[in-house]
């Protein structure tokens, strides 16, 4: 897991390729400090990286660019920081699926559960009432035999 520190020099970096692939020539390190508002040791952070042709493309040699400021020194966005862009963008993009994609399986074991609890509520109602309903058919069963009986006594006592 990253530091503090070392996510907001990812956002800087970002942020800088960002703001160098939408300019169409090359420009000033100046710019991009302005544009980012950065701070000293952003500004630091920012310079090390280009110095060390990490990000960006210059035409000009960059072993000054620790001692001074360099804001004067011009340079643009290479191919492998366009290609950097569209990653980030993509790995963002993965997340926020990603993202909606759990929360869609949890809605998805909620809503599970749910009728699973619900369906057991439903089966253990209806072997109740089932239960019910079976003591009163046996009831009514052994009413009608008890009047079946009581016909056919009355019938054995009239033929005798």
């Amino acid at each position: 897991m990253p530091t503090k520190k070392e996510a907001c020099a990812a956002d800087i970096f970002i942020e800088a390729i960002r703001y160098a692939t939408k300019k169409a020539e090359r420009f000033k390190l100046e710019e991009i400090y302005q544009h980012l508002n950065l701070n000293y040791n952003q500004k630091q952070i920012l310079r090390e990286q280009i110095r060390s042709g990490n990000i960006f493309h210059s035409t000009f040699p960059l072993d000054h660019l620790d001692t001074d400021d360099g804001g004067s020194y011009v340079i643009s966005a290479s191919v492998e920081d366009r290609f950097r862009l569209l990653a980030y963008e993509d790995l963002q993009q993965a997340r926020k699926s990603a993202c909606h994609a759990w929360a869609m399986a949890i809605f998805s074991i909620f809503v599970s559960c749910t009728l699973g609890a619900l369906s057991i509520h439903q089966s253990y109602e209806q072997n109740k009432s089932s239960n019910a309903t079976s003591e009163l058919l046996i009831e009514a069963i052994n009413t009608t035999n008890k009047t079946l009986e009581t016909i056919q006594k009355e019938q054995e006592n009239k033929s005798k």
